[in-house]
């Protein structure tokens, strides 16, 4: 009964342990997927390519059945005017920054929606600013809801 009991706990422990050995790639996979979407969108801000950026942007108008569940518009005249606004804002922050790194990603609940957030250090000589980049996955790809 013992080595039973010894066979049964170990094998539970092995299971566990490599499920969670499992979880910890995924999230490392999800995170390497959100950075290198946020590199992407400062890119095309940087190059002022705001037409790709809105690939990047979730929709955040008054429009409840769209809001953060669908990409900006950009042929749309309201829509790509939000757009051009959000990128510009980015832009600057690019344009006075010597550069950017990526910081942690953490999870943040904000108007009722669990948010994957990054943090991206800008730095300009000695002076760092941060920003936060709120994203979330909608159909196995990630996209920037909110920029704080």
């Amino acid at each position: 009964m013992k080595k039973l009991f010894l066979i049964l706990s170990y094998f539970l422990f092995t299971s566990f342990l490599f499920s969670n050995v499992n979880c910890s790639g995924s999230n490392q996979v999800q995170e390497e997927k959100i950075k290198t979407m946020v590199n992407k969108f400062l890119d095309y801000c940087d190059k002022k390519d705001y037409q790709s950026a809105s690939r990047y942007l979730l929709y955040n108008g008054e429009v409840v059945n769209r809001k953060y569940k669908e990409i900006f518009n950009y042929s749309n005249v309201d829509e790509k005017k939000e757009v051009d606004r959000i990128c510009k804002k980015v832009n600057a922050m690019l344009i006075i920054s010597d550069s950017y790194t990526n910081g942690s990603i953490s999870q943040e609940t904000k108007e009722g929606i669990s948010w994957s957030v990054l943090e991206v250090f800008f730095k300009s000589g000695e002076q760092v600013l941060r920003q936060s980049f709120y994203v979330l996955e909608i159909s196995e790809n990630y996209y920037i809801g909110i920029i704080k």
